[in-house]
């Protein structure tokens, strides 16, 4: 469903989407990345150092 969300947004990996629909689903906001897309789709996700 996200992929269809997000069609404007083809750089996003599969292992992405999956990763943000799990961490939604366990109330997860906070991520260790360098990859941008998690802030970038507005699901509240927040980048830490």
């Amino acid at each position: 469903m996200l992929r269809l969300k997000f069609s404007d947004k083809p750089d996003i990996s599969f292992t992405d989407l999956t990763s943000m629909v799990v961490m939604t689903e366990l109330g997860i906001t906070q991520i260790m990345t360098a990859d941008a897309h998690f802030t970038h789709v507005g699901m509240g996700f927040q980048c830490v150092p």
